[in-house]
């Protein structure tokens, strides 16, 4: 299951590989979505793109303090800011933001 996927990597990879949890720090939208796929392929924890996006936007969500992303803030998420039509709100999730404490099914 591709929840438990995540989580492992999160959980028991990444703080094992601090240089791949350092690379991915850098990284935001969807480099950082494309790059943790990966990562989490050779670190036998495949997941999807969209799974990892769908996890991403839960945290901007909570990081926002609301319940659901509008389709605009869920674009900055997803690819960044917008051309055009004024100031935007612009939600950044890196992996320094997705912490998980524990899984329950």
């Amino acid at each position: 299951m591709a929840r438990d996927a995540i989580a492992k990597f999160l959980s028991e990879y990444l703080p094992a590989n601090p240089d791949v949890k350092a690379a991915l720090d850098r990284l935001a939208g969807e480099e950082l979505v494309q790059a943790a796929v990966q990562a989490g392929a050779k670190a036998d924890c495949a997941f999807s793109e969209d799974e990892f996006r769908d996890l991403m936007w839960a945290v901007a969500a909570r990081k926002t303090g609301r319940g659901e992303l509008s389709e605009e803030q869920l674009e900055a998420v997803a690819g960044g800011r917008k051309a055009g039509g004024g100031q935007q709100e612009y939600i950044k999730v890196t992996m320094k933001e997705i912490f998980i404490s524990g899984v329950s099914f």
